[in-house]
């Protein structure tokens, strides 16, 4: 949660590193030579190529990666303080880990003690925890659904 509010700038760094590789690897000093004939010589060879294209490829699709869980993370988190927690709940999450306020000062604004206080931050981090996969649904208190048999009874 300390995290989500340098998501966005964290992002934009990554895509600008990946330009930066591709402009890296993009060949500049390799020179074409021709001849009348149309024979092209280069400086370089097809091993030299390959292992360019190589490092290029993985640290590229690394950093692509990279970029794309950061972005589903920021998402997660979007959604889940949205839709999961109410009000209160979100400005305790802005709160702490957005503002990063200490629990008294939170407390004084909530006029609770420190044990309330707790109370409601374990709560919301079960249902953050619940929401990004890290607390089974037994955990948080969720029952399963029970399997029924249903029959279509329209036409008796």
């Amino acid at each position: 949660m300390y995290s989500y509010p340098g998501m966005g700038s964290r992002i934009d760094m990554l895509e600008m590193e990946l330009e930066e590789v591709k402009e890296k690897f993009t060949p500049k000093l390799i020179g074409n030579y021709e001849i009348k004939e149309g024979k092209v010589y280069r400086v370089g060879n097809k091993m030299e190529d390959a292992i360019v294209n190589r490092i290029e490829n993985r640290e590229v699709k690394r950093l692509e990666k990279k970029i794309r869980q950061t972005k589903r993370m920021r998402r997660a988190v979007e959604n889940a303080v949205e839709n999961l927690l109410t009000q209160e709940e979100k400005d305790i999450i802005r709160w702490l880990y957005w503002e990063y306020m200490g629990w008294e000062e939170v407390c004084e604004i909530l006029n609770l003690s420190r044990y309330p206080f707790y109370t409601r931050k374990n709560k919301i981090m079960n249902k953050l925890g619940w929401a990004f996969g890290y607390i089974s649904d037994k955990e948080c208190g969720l029952k399963p659904i029970k399997k029924t048999n249903l029959t279509c009874r329209c036409k008796e």
